[in-house]
């Protein structure tokens, strides 16, 4: 038997397959063809090369950006994004350290507007399932909810806060966003109790109003205190003191 050739011993060291024998070899070794076709690594070999990858990538930091940079411009087919997809799903079912260990690894992290602008791309326009928001309810009700404020949400409005009002206040400001001037645009603009007392108008306290698109409403949910002086500050410096429309 002849000696296998190896390392700079091999007439192919340091040479590279063309394009084109690349895709033959791969063809060659597709499914029925391949040698480990219907055969399936063990949990112990999962694990060493699991091991021997990570020595790889802590002793040579460039392997990542190598292999990062060599798959750039790859274009993945839907029955493989479908089974990667799949394959996610199934883990994070079934093994709930899994879904531990991607937490623990995203902590922290930040994405860049690069990136944040391209997932808004993608989810714009997509409707999730009534299961899915069912699910969604669920986690986030009640206490669950990082905004809960003990239950407040859940207190009664004065009566005087009602739909007629609320028109004025939308009126008085020319129906835009206070904060970043979106205007009305087939979604009435909600109505924020600055002081966040939903009995202000019934209860002696002074009534301060603003009209604010959906996303700007939902930063008040979040640093309160500072909300209240910001907008507080707006009305009487810009509206002296007025938000809504009185009555003749």
């Amino acid at each position: 038997m002849s000696e296998v050739k190896r390392g700079r011993n091999n007439p192919m060291y340091g040479k590279g397959h063309s394009d084109e024998t690349r895709k033959a070899l791969s063809d060659m070794m597709k499914g029925e063809n391949s040698p480990r076709y219907g055969k399936h690594h063990t949990e112990e070999t999962k694990k060493k090369i699991s091991d021997r990858q990570r020595e790889r990538y802590a002793a040579d930091p460039t392997i990542k950006k190598r292999i990062s940079n060599g798959l750039k411009g790859r274009k993945i087919s839907e029955e493989h994004k479908r089974k990667v997809a799949d394959g996610v799903r199934e883990r994070y079912t079934t093994d709930p350290e899994y879904k531990r260990k991607i937490s623990d690894r995203l902590k922290g992290r930040v994405l860049s507007d690069e990136w944040c602008r391209k997932i808004g791309e993608a989810g714009r326009g997509r409707r999730k399932s009534e299961e899915t928001r069912r699910k969604i309810s669920e986690r986030l009700s009640g206490e669950k909810n990082p905004n809960w404020m003990g239950g407040i949400s859940y207190e009664p409005y004065c009566p005087k806060f009602n739909k007629k009002f609320k028109e004025r206040v939308r009126a008085f400001f020319g129906r835009v966003c206070v904060e970043c001037g979106t205007p009305e645009n087939g979604k009435k603009l909600s109505v924020h109790h600055v002081n966040f007392n939903k009995m202000t108008c019934c209860d002696g306290t002074k009534p301060l109003f603003v009209p604010l698109c959906g996303a700007c409403h939902t930063k008040t949910n979040h640093n309160r205190e500072y909300w209240e002086e910001h907008f507080t500050k707006i009305i009487e410096e810009q509206y002296g003191g007025e938000c809504w429309v009185r009555e003749e």
